[in-house]
């Protein structure tokens, strides 16, 4: 529209533009509008404040909870993922003994089971700083966007570690659950 060309009669379009440059200045500022802002010079009233710390692990415990049973990949995953590696663990261990021609477990004869106790110990670390590392980077964007208003930080670390203890508590429990059912180990 600004570039809109001159067209003569046989509708070519000439060198020279329908208006001047000046002429859309001059209709620029016979229509603006010159807005004036007031200044304030004392801040707002602040009419909130921040909920207690109980309440704010409360929500973010709440909130954290939410968020991870809604993801139906996540919890399919944290949970599969310690019963496949007892799995594996279990069958690579577990000694068989020939007696008498016949193939017998028996755990009194096992010498496997220090590096199996010693295998689980280094998995339930593993799985819990896996998490943990998937948390940490999941949460930076809420946790800047959180620092202006002036949560406690404290009780959002004191979610984490509730959420994730709880998750990596019910990893560990599959894991020597079905470890030591496949070992017989009472």
């Amino acid at each position: 529209m600004i570039d809109a060309r001159i067209v003569d009669e046989y509708g070519v379009e000439m060198a020279f533009r329908k208006m001047t440059p000046e002429d859309w200045n001059a209709l620029y500022k016979k229509h603006k509008q010159d807005k004036k802002v007031k200044t304030i010079e004392s801040s707002p009233n602040v009419s909130s404040t921040p909920p207690s710390k109980f309440r704010q692990f409360f929500s973010y415990t709440m909130r954290d909870y939410l968020s991870k049973i809604s993801n139906l990949q996540y919890v399919t995953v944290n949970l599969l993922i310690a019963p496949v590696l007892a799995l594996f663990l279990s069958f690579f261990i577990k000694y068989f003994d020939w007696m008498e021609g016949v193939e017998q477990y028996t755990y009194l004869k096992n010498e496997n089971i220090p590096q199996y106790i010693f295998i689980a110990v280094i998995v339930s670390i593993f799985l819990g700083l896996t998490i943990s590392a998937e948390e940490i980077n999941k949460d930076k964007k809420i946790l800047a966007r959180e620092k202006f208003i002036n949560l406690s930080r404290q009780s959002y670390l004191l979610s984490k570690v509730t959420i994730l203890f709880g998750i990596s508590a019910v990893q560990t429990l599959l894991f020597v659950l079905i470890g030591n059912s496949i070992l017989e180990i009472k």
